[in-house]
């Protein structure tokens, strides 16, 4: 006999990056990932942040002040929806074995495009010992909370290589022409 009934655990708040827990870690890519390179460096009052630049942009490891070179891992970030906290995040994953399960499934005739079903992570063991495996879903349409969320969610993946909060920059957007400046755009053949 339990005071707690079948099933209960603790709440838990999330927060706004998905961490890939003990066991089974079930998630829907929302939007195409963005890729680059990561390490961790101390500011100026000794916390540790990460450092981000764009796949194309190599790290130089004197100016941006890199220690040690082999903490520089290759990453992807994407938004997901998080169906064990039920809310959008942000999925960073630097594990090899991950992206490439995750580039195979995509790849693939039989799964295709990894935004058309849900994606089990499961991680087993600590430390060196930890393992992951990788599971698609059978493919299901986003539900209308997955869709609403994501839609308010707003968030700016790039600013993570600016080293900015993603969920509070704003998105960068290519804002339409009014009608007057396409017009100028006639009227001063130096506009074209």
């Amino acid at each position: 006999m339990s005071i707690l009934p079948n099933g209960y655990k603790d709440p838990t708040a999330g927060g706004n990056y998905m961490k890939l827990e003990k066991g089974e870690n079930k998630f829907r890519i929302l939007n195409n990932p963005i890729f680059g390179w990561e390490t961790w460096v101390d500011d100026k009052e000794g916390n540790r942040k990460p450092l981000r630049k764009r796949e194309e942009e190599p790290f130089d490891l004197i100016k941006d002040e890199v220690t040690d070179e082999s903490s520089i891992k290759y990453f992807w970030a994407m938004i997901v929806w998080n169906h064990q906290l039920e809310k959008v995040q942000i999925l960073e994953i630097t594990q090899k074995g991950i992206r490439k399960a995750i580039e195979a499934l995509d790849r693939s005739k039989d799964w295709g495009d990894a935004k058309e079903y849900d994606i089990v992570i499961t991680r087993e063991g600590d430390g060196f010992d930890t393992e992951y495996s990788v599971m698609p879903v059978k493919p299901a349409p986003l539900t209308k909370e997955m869709a609403q969320a994501f839609a308010k969610s707003n968030i700016n993946l790039d600013a993570l290589y600016d080293g900015l909060d993603p969920f509070i920059t704003p998105v960068k957007m290519d804002v339409p022409k009014t009608k007057e400046e396409q017009d100028d755009r006639f009227d001063n053949p130096d506009n074209i």
